[in-house]
This record gives C-alpha cells, sequence and structure tokens, in this order.
C-alpha cells in the first residue's frame, strides 16, 4: 500500500492539512477521516486531473508527520 506524507493538525474541531509533496495546497475536514478523504481527492486530482476517477487507483495510507503547534508554523511554505 503506497504511503504519502501529510501535514495535520487540529484548529477550533475542524481538521486541517496537506500533503508534504505540496505544501501550498491545503485542505480541511469536519473530522481526522474526512481530512483524510479530501487529502486523497486533492492527490488524485493534482497527479491525475480531472479523470482521476478513470485510473483505478487503489488504496493509499496517510503518514502524518509531526502536528504544527504554532500558529505561526500554520502558515505554508513559499513556493520559491
Amino acid at each position: 500500500m503506497p504511503v504519502i506524507n501529510a501535514v495535520c493538525w487540529e484548529d477550533d474541531g475542524h481538521w486541517l492539512g496537506y500533503l508534504q509533496d505540496y505544501p501550498a495546497y491545503w485542505t480541511q475536514g469536519d473530522t481526522r477521516q474526512d481530512l483524510n478523504d479530501h487529502l486523497l481527492d486533492l492527490l488524485l486530482e493534482l497527479n491525475w486531473g480531472s479523470n482521476h476517477m478513470q485510473t483505478g487507483v487503489g488504496v493509499y495510507e496517510f503518514q502524518y508527520l509531526p502536528e504544527i503547534n504554532s500558529e505561526s508554523n500554520k502558515t505554508p511554505p513559499d513556493k520559491s
């Protein structure tokens, strides 16, 4: 099963996160599982575009990196 690295944290009852390889693209969910679903959709969209539903992509496992605790660290890194 492929492993995808992601960074996530809970903020005011919502889960926020991004894929380690795409730090400029954040997503959110009401629960951690909902966030997982949104991260997977984001991964598929970024890699296969709108045709990702036809790729037959299998199951992925998310490996979460350490959660962000500081407000100042919640800004995504600059793309440059």
